[in-house]
């Protein structure tokens, strides 16, 4: 679950639950989890309330629940270089798929700060859309992302969009 700081009164989270006709209202401001199937037509899409108008989050929202920069999935690279704006569908479910990033960045300052004598660097495996590359360089500096791999073609695209210099990245480029 996902805490939504600064809730006004009047604004409710609503769960959505795909597998039966359950809703149920929040007014705990605690989200569901993110699924990978937001957005993918069906349920499983939390959504609020506010002024007694219902309406699913937003992709930019679940950006932000996810601990994301906002417009970080708006934008990727496809295979022949050229630069695409990503559907709402496809934004959705590169949150779901991905990593609430608060803990990662605590977990990734901790292990940078063992290595006293050098500059860490990282290769990530099933990077998603650069989640990792991103916190890894904003606590280690540009460049220290070296490597990362992922197979799901949005993901690719965002992940190439933010980090075009890494060495997979250039090579999945200039193919």
């Amino acid at each position: 679950m996902l805490m939504k700081e600064n809730v006004s009164s009047n604004v409710y989270i609503i769960e959505n639950h795909p597998n039966d006709s359950r809703v149920k209202i929040r007014t705990d401001n605690i989200f569901q989890t993110l699924s990978g199937r937001m957005g993918t037509g069906g349920g499983n899409t939390p959504m609020v309330s506010e002024n007694a108008i219902v309406r699913r989050l937003t992709p930019v929202e679940c950006e932000r629940l996810q601990g994301m920069p906002d417009d970080w999935s708006r934008y990727g690279i496809d295979e022949n270089g050229k630069i695409y704006e990503l559907s709402d569908s496809a934004r959705y479910k590169l949150q779901g798929n991905g990593i609430a990033t608060p803990f990662w960045r605590w977990l990734l300052e901790k292990i940078s700060a063992q290595y006293d004598d050098h500059t860490p660097t990282l290769a990530s495996l099933f990077d998603g859309q650069g989640s990792f590359p991103m916190l890894w360089e904003d606590i280690n500096g540009k460049g220290t992302a070296l490597w990362s791999s992922e197979i799901e073609k949005h993901a690719v695209a965002v992940a190439r969009y933010h980090f075009p210099d890494t060495e997979a990245q250039k090579e999945v480029t200039e193919k």
